[in-house]
């Protein structure tokens, strides 16, 4: 098993994308678009991080395969120029790309100083139960410095999650209902949970 960071969007960042959309597919069904048309539509608003930027993609490779990924974010994006969305709306049905964008900004976090974000651990399906979240979190909670955190939204019903993350020390800091994650994600209740080194 080999665990690296990957940078830029090439030919693994399609198959990075592609294994989230499949993981997330109920959230990002609802759209309308397939997974295919999404990541087409992508390069506006998805980019994998490049050697320049501090955000970091760690890849997990088992049999020459794709077997998990994980989005690390220390900075929050730049906000693209509108007019690249507006010219979406053009393009293809604007309730789609409304729902589309909707859903994509309902699952936005504001990173804060000294907080590392993680954005999101997925696993594939044909590699599942081998330990390799448990080991992506490993990662994670060896990249970061004594002065910084780690987060992290994990919905209530996510019951596996939760007792995976507890048992690294996370603990939860605060759970929040919201009617907006409800309507675009099917996922009313969230925990907000971090880690720290001085845990």
């Amino acid at each position: 098993m080999d665990i690296k960071i990957t940078f830029g969007n090439n030919q693994k960042a399609i198959l990075i994308k592609s294994l989230v959309l499949e993981s997330f597919k109920s959230k990002f069904s609802q759209s309308g678009f397939t997974n295919s048309e999404i990541i087409s539509l992508s390069e506006l608003f998805w980019k994998i991080p490049d050697k320049k930027e501090s955000n970091c993609q760690y890849v997990v490779i088992q049999n020459k395969q794709l077997a998990g990924t994980m989005l690390l974010k220390r900075d929050n994006y730049p906000e693209e120029s509108m007019k690249h969305y507006v010219l979406l709306f053009f393009k293809h049905n604007p309730f789609k790309i409304f729902k589309l964008l909707a859903t994509l900004s309902v699952l936005e976090h504001q990173v804060k100083k000294n907080e590392i974000y993680i954005d999101y651990i997925v696993i594939d399906q044909h590699f599942r139960n081998l330990g390799i979240g448990s080991k992506l979190l490993n990662k994670a909670m060896t990249s970061i410095k004594e002065d910084q955190y780690l987060s992290l939204y994990v919905a209530k019903s996510n019951i596996g999650a939760i007792e995976l993350y507890k048992k690294k020390g996370f603990k939860i800091v605060t759970t929040k209902n919201s009617y907006l994650r409800k309507i675009f994600l099917n996922e009313e209740g969230w925990h907000y949970m971090t880690w720290s080194p001085r845990n």
